[in-house]
């Protein structure tokens, strides 16, 4: 992993800097994948959110609407402080915080596609967060409010494609909507490149097992461009 320039946000809702790492390369030595997506373990490939919170005023903000005011390079490589070393760190968004962004309308105010997107982006998290207390064995199951997220994202997944099919059915597994589920894979895929994915959820449905699993490989191919 290798350590970017640290850029100093300002976004114009807010009276706070606050101050975002960057990285210029890392890698998934020891990466864990889920079903959900999600990917823990990953060391050395930290997340690049789109959203955080500034832990000054409790803003939740879209880093593509801050505008970035200086840059800083990491303390270890500079001899002197600087006039931003006082500012707080970006914070990941937590379930609460995306469920809040969602309820407030925090992707609406963009043109239609570009909401989708990030309505798309906020939900998914949602999703992930959710899930990791039984990533941890430290919830057996989904609560409502959280089923109801997953409800709202399956609705999202309208096309036959490949990853469309393969998100409804792992969806619809988390509710419990198992014969659904088993019928989004029934019929042929366009291309079996995510085959594992797809046994998976078999297995899963077959097991009436609602929860998320761990994969030996990402879920989707990992295109480079």
């Amino acid at each position: 992993m290798q350590l970017g320039p640290t850029k100093i946000l300002h976004h114009p809702h807010s009276n706070f800097l606050v101050r975002l790492r960057t990285y210029r390369s890392g890698n998934n030595l020891g990466a864990v994948y889920w079903t959900d997506g999600e990917v823990t373990e990953a060391k050395h490939l930290p997340r690049q959110s789109l959203a955080y919170r500034n832990p000054s005023d409790g803003l939740l903000f879209w880093v593509d609407e801050a505008e970035t005011v200086a840059t800083q390079i990491d303390q270890e490589l500079r001899r002197e402080p600087d006039e931003y070393d006082h500012l707080p760190f970006v914070e990941e968004l937590r379930e609460h915080d995306y469920f809040h962004a969602i309820e407030s309308g925090l992707a609406d105010d963009f043109e239609p596609e570009d909401a989708r997107n990030r309505l798309y982006y906020l939900r998914s998290n949602c999703w992930q967060r959710g899930n990791d207390p039984i990533r941890k064995d430290q919830s057996k199951s989904l609560s409502p409010k959280q089923k109801k997220n997953v409800e709202a994202f399956l609705e999202m997944h309208t096309t036959q494609s490949t990853h469309d099919r393969l998100l409804r059915a792992e969806l619809l597994r988390h509710v419990r909507r198992f014969d659904e589920a088993m019928s989004e894979l029934e019929t042929r895929f366009p291309d079996d490149s995510s085959r594992d994915f797809m046994e998976m959820i078999f297995l899963n449905i077959l097991g009436r097992d609602d929860k998320v699993t761990r994969l030996e490989k990402p879920p989707f191919p990992v295109v480079f461009e």
